[in-house]
């Protein structure tokens, strides 16, 4: 690894590296346990740029090795068809904004809300 990290998420990344190798799928937290709590090696390793991962429904989530003598390859793609509803990966791809077209403008200068029940009920 190139990019200096710590003992706990050099693991993690080996058994991530291990599951892309054989096209496996990405380690469960309940498999990962013995090496403790999963949050902050992940978040490490991605913020290093050494792994991507795409989460899909039922929690399926796909992890790519970006750095390393695997990069490129993937853990098993989903069972179903559909694509990740979020990537996780550093730096965040910023989302295309499509442009905004203004029609005409609105004004509410004239516009009176009816009274509300509570104005009603005091008389107001």
């Amino acid at each position: 690894m190139s990019v200096p990290v710590s003992a706990r998420a050099q693991a993690f990344f080996a058994r991530f590296e291990e599951a892309a190798r054989v096209g496996a799928r990405c380690p469960t937290k309940a498999q990962l346990r013995y090496l403790g709590r999963a949050h902050e090696p992940r978040q490490e390793l991605l913020r290093a740029g050494l792994i991507k991962i795409d989460i899909y429904g039922s929690n399926w989530r796909v992890v790519t090795i970006l750095a390393g003598p695997c990069a490129g390859l993937s853990t098993a793609p989903p069972p179903h068809e559909g694509e990740p509803w979020r990537t996780l990966g550093y730096p965040a791809a910023e989302p295309e904004r499509a442009p905004v077209e203004h029609v005409l403008p609105v004004y509410f200068s004239r516009f009176i809300a009816p009274p509300t029940k509570a104005q009603l009920m005091a008389g107001r």
